[in-house]
């Protein structure tokens, strides 16, 4: 375990805490100063600033800014300081390694003296510093609120000696190199997982649980052989699509919202397990009579954005017409339909049309060919997936709680070292 240092002193800041007796404290003003130069021509490196990346090079030119001169863009160079001043509060500010432009509404900071930049880069994005920035920003509500430079100006900051600077800066780039490459490893494996769930239910959907029966060729190439006592039918056959609706222009009008009828649109489809089972959105009298309402138990596809993604309402509610429902006739399972609809993404997508927005209709999803077997079998089947879902689902969730665990032991050990609860010149 981490030793401390030998002695401590009163920071003067309540929310800074003690810090080690031969430390200082100093407000930003004194570190920093603001630096506001001009690109001429526009052509640097455009850069970007984010509260997850920090400053990095965008990766193209959005549509938008093809056209549009860069001119009078502000120019940074490498170990400036560069904050989104809209979203300081949330850490969209660091370090730049790179020479290039950022927005003229950011600010660029070049550090004074014999200072470490990434010392500063690491302690500002503490809590304890974002909570700061926070309270020193100026705004009615969070999404407005700024840190313009004078109130950044304004907050002390730690200030060890640089050969401490240096030492906690080193220690924290060995260390959060080893984290973050165990938290690739968990993702990656979460994905490994995700493919292995979809493997399983695409197999049982489409070639059973026996693979001793005799098969036939479905005709179709992505399917292969298939029982040959599974009927061949279409989806308009087993089950009624229905298209959802909401004809007022434009979609998110208020004077349609805030009533008592539940309104799901793709994103809460596209972030259910299996059920939607909560909503953010209602409509009142005026926005359902454009709308309609869909019972609990319809299972609900998006059409547009994500297309192809799955969910089975679990209340009754209303949805756009970027959303289409499924009714399943007599001797379809429900659960059963969920899943065999949830193996034909990769093949709806193929068929969607390339445009402004990628999307499909009821026609098209209607007349895709499937293979059903008898009604007890589609039980099973379902029985079977839903068995194997929960293992899989149960290590995702560990998996996922270890990421959560060692991102929290990350946040910890960088507040550790740049505030000086613990001493890293030894190490």
């Amino acid at each position: 375990m981490m030793q401390g240092y030998p002695a401590y002193k009163d920071s003067g800041f309540g929310w800074l805490g003690e810090i080690p007796s031969h430390w200082k404290t100093q407000r930003v003003k004194y570190l920093f100063r603001e630096i506001d130069e001009r690109s001429k021509e526009g052509e640097e490196t455009l850069l970007s600033v984010s509260q997850y990346t920090g400053v990095t090079v965008r990766s193209s030119h959005n549509n938008s800014r093809e056209s549009e001169s860069l001119e009078g863009y502000k120019v940074c160079h490498p170990d400036d300081f560069v904050s989104n001043i809209m979203l300081a509060w949330m850490g969209a500010f660091g370090v730049t390694s790179h020479h290039g432009i950022v927005s003229p509404a950011y600010c660029v900071y070049r550090l004074k003296g014999d200072n470490n930049p990434k010392y500063f880069d690491y302690l500002f994005h503490t809590p304890r510093y974002l909570a700061e920035f926070a309270r020193n920003s100026t705004g009615i509500i969070s999404s407005r609120w700024r840190l313009y430079t004078d109130d950044f100006f304004r907050i002390f900051s730690l200030l060890p000696p640089r050969e401490e600077q240096d030492a906690i800066v080193a220690f924290l780039e060995e260390q959060t190199a080893v984290i973050n490459q165990f938290l690739t490893n968990k993702r990656r494996l979460i994905e490994l997982l995700e493919e292995q769930k979809q493997v399983v239910i695409n197999t049982a959907v489409t070639q059973g649980l026996d693979t001793a029966v005799p098969r036939k060729p479905s005709g179709i190439d992505w399917l292969g052989d298939i029982p040959a006592h599974w009927r061949k039918s279409r989806i308009k056959f087993i089950s009624e699509i229905l298209r959802g609706k909401f004809s007022h222009r434009p979609r998110n009008d208020p004077a349609f919202y805030d009533g008592e009828y539940p309104f799901i649109q793709t994103g809460n489809v596209s972030g259910a397990r299996k059920y939607i089972t909560e909503y953010q959105q209602t409509l009142n009298e005026k926005g359902f009579n454009v709308s309609k309402m869909f019972p609990k138990g319809t299972l609900v596809m998006t059409i547009a954005a994500n297309i192809g993604d799955m969910a089975i309402l679990d209340f009754d509610a209303c949805f756009p017409d970027s959303i289409v429902g499924f009714v399943p006739h007599e001797g379809i399972y429900l659960d059963f339909l969920y899943y065999l609809l949830r193996s034909m993404k990769q093949e709806f997508l193929k068929t969607a049309p390339v445009n402004t927005q990628m999307n499909l209709n009821i026609e098209r999803v209607g007349s895709f060919a499937v293979f059903v077997p008898p009604h007890s079998e589609q039980m099973q089947i379902t029985e079977y997936i839903e068995a194997k879902v929960e293992e899989i689902n149960a290590a995702i969730e560990r998996t996922q709680r270890e990421i959560e665990l060692i991102e929290e032991y990350r946040t910890t050990l960088i507040a550790h070292a740049v505030t000086g609860k613990i001493d890293v010149r030894a190490q």
